[in-house]
């Protein structure tokens, strides 16, 4: 028996049922199936897939069931699903349905009332809600769940609900379930378009792992885009399945996607930790495969100019380790100014790295102006005990240089040495304090040039490629050192850099990597870039490079030995590094 025909069977099987398990869920802003930030943790497994039962296609693949969504996002269309298996066609639709035509589609016939939900499959009597504000012109934040993880990537997308309803009333004049096949499609045709031509552009370095329904314990995460079909740009789950990166498929391991220094709290790592390993595994940890507990929070901009008025936001997710993918949907209100009811405050703790917020263009923006003296500092290591020190053999820069941040996972290294932001640090006493004024309120300023300490810039930049995965692919690696003027080195500098990587079969994928410097060397190489294809290259810019009192200047970076132009400058933008390491810079290449 061929493997077609077990599809058919297990398809004819389902079609028996009217209950199709669901593992992914749009939690935020709450649902038409009923989806919430409480949803995964009140909900045990088998209540949750008849909540979440709306949206999946079982079947969804390219050429051979390898060829998952995520291979190539947004590609999958309502044509795909309707014709992949011949005889037993799915209906793929922006709202999701529950294993069935269009008729089962929420926001069709069923749950189409603005803030009316259905349960799926779940008994009950659903409960209608007054749908989310958005504010247009403003960032909003959206979540969503996965019960049984398979990795891949998602999208939201937008689609006024008037225009929604018209696709109905224009294309479906006997209802849904009298609709002919031809009817059909061109109602999804209309549906699809309509959210298609609305994609929601993500809020840089926003995306985030939010524990259960907690705003206050989550982790800070390094955003993976990909560009699918018609230029859309999709977010990458930064939760890799059980085993898909150890058995050499695309991906991250978990806590390569972390920020440094991204744990909002003691309780988000410890909570992490539990459900993903520690920082020495990379996607064999207890929950990789069922991640219920965590939610991928992301903030996406609204229109300035977008009309006020009723909408539906849709969620897609495009799975990679497994031929399937969901979707769902929620009302929305786009409004001029929200209501009091539906502002949102913070009631979390400070933390030393605050959770992405809503992000606005910046009015009369002022540079910080420090009314204290400062005195330059510096930081010493502590000599090492035991096997550590080797009797005075060995010290920090030892360790800093065979490992370095590889190193402070040890109690001896992290409390003794610099760049692991440990040692103790001492004043100069041959300085001086800088004194430092503002001008009166309303007075005229004069802008001076900075303080020499107070510049800092590219003193170094290392660039290394080594093959893994038996040759297939190569681990990129870039390490960097900032000196302020004086050329003293600098430690604490937050460097954002941007990648763009390219396959041999044209496929792109983006992202942004970020590190901070430590040590007496002002180093860091803790940049997490992806695997690359050997016969692909990945293309590296400069985001940002911040210290809080500091200037960056460009002007003073290293220089590429052999063009002699600057890195990271307009002359030379980017940096491209293939299997051999850096490609020679070329500024024609496009930024990522």
């Amino acid at each position: 028996m061929n493997k077609l025909t077990w599809l058919l069977i297990a398809l004819h099987t389902q079609s028996l049922y009217t209950v199709t398990h669901g593992h992914g869920i749009l939690a935020l802003p709450p649902s038409k199936n009923s989806g919430t930030l409480a949803t995964s943790t009140t909900l045990d497994i088998t209540s949750y897939f008849a909540l979440a039962s709306y949206g999946i296609i079982d079947k969804a693949y390219f050429d051979t069931n390898s060829v998952t969504p995520w291979n190539r996002p947004g590609d999958f269309t309502f044509e795909h699903a309707r014709d992949l298996i011949p005889g037993h066609p799915q209906t793929l639709h922006p709202c999701g349905c529950n294993a069935g035509g269009i008729a089962r589609c929420a926001g069709v016939e069923i749950a189409s009332g603005f803030g009316e939900r259905t349960l799926g499959a779940a008994p009950g009597v659903p409960t209608d809600i007054v749908p989310t504000e958005w504010e247009r012109g403003s960032s909003v934040e959206v979540g969503w769940n996965a019960y049984a993880n398979h990795a891949g990537g998602y999208i939201y997308t937008l689609c006024p609900k008037a225009k929604m309803d018209n696709c109905r009333d224009a294309y479906l004049p006997n209802g849904a379930t009298g609709a002919t096949q031809p009817q059909t499609d061109a109602y999804l045709l209309c549906v699809w378009t309509c959210f298609e031509s609305n994609t929601l552009e993500w809020v840089p370095q926003s995306q985030t792992l939010q524990y259960a329904d907690d705003p206050c314990t989550y982790v800070e995460t390094i955003a993976v885009t990909k560009t699918g079909s018609d230029g859309r740009i999709w977010r990458e789950s930064p939760i890799p399945d059980t085993a898909q990166v150890t058995n050499g498929n695309d991906g991250r391991c978990s806590w390569d996607a972390v920020k440094p220094g991204g744990f909002s709290s003691g309780l988000a790592e410890e909570k992490f930790t539990a459900s993903f390993g520690g920082a020495e595994g990379c996607d064999t940890g207890p929950d990789n495969h069922g991640p219920k507990s965590w939610h991928i929070m992301d903030r996406v901009m609204i229109p300035s100019d977008i009309p006020v008025g009723e909408y539906v936001v849709s969620w897609r997710w495009d799975a990679y380790m497994a031929d399937q993918m969901w979707t769902g949907c929620a009302d929305v209100q786009i409004v001029s100014t929200p209501t009091p009811a539906s502002a949102q405050s913070s009631t979390c703790p400070p933390t030393p790295s605050s959770r992405p917020t809503e992000v606005r263009p910046p009015t009369n923006p002022v540079a910080p102006v420090s009314s204290q003296p400062t005195t330059p500092k510096t930081c010493v290591d502590l000599p090492l005990g035991g096997n550590w020190g080797g009797g005075g053999a060995y010290n920090c820069d030892t360790y800093e240089d065979h490992g370095g941040d590889s190193y402070c996972a040890h109690s001896e290294i992290r409390e003794g040495c610099c760049f692991c932001d440990g040692g103790y640090v001492v004043v100069d006493p041959t300085s001086s304090p800088v004194e430092s004024s503002s001008a009166p309120s309303g007075a005229p300023v004069a802008v001076e040039p900075p303080v020499a300490d107070t510049v800092m810039y590219l003193a170094a930049l290392g660039i290394k490629s080594k093959l893994v995965n038996n040759g297939d692919k190569f681990k990129p690696k870039v390490s960097v050192a900032i000196k302020d003027i004086g050329k003293d080195a600098l430690r604490g500098v937050e460097i954002t850099l941007a990648w763009n990587m390219t396959k041999s079969n044209g496929t792109i994928k983006q992202g942004e990597v970020v590190a901070t410097t430590k040590g007496k060397k002002g180093k860091t190489s803790k940049f997490k870039f992806p695997k690359v294809s050997a016969d692909g290259t990945l293309g590296v810019r400069l985001i940002s490079m911040e210290k809080d009192g500091y200037q960056y200047n460009v002007d003073l970076n290293k220089k590429d030995k052999e063009s002699r132009c600057r890195y990271f400058s307009l002359e030379c933008p980017l940096i491209t590094i293939g299997v051999d390491g850096a490609y020679p810079i070329n500024p024609s290449l496009s930024n990522p």
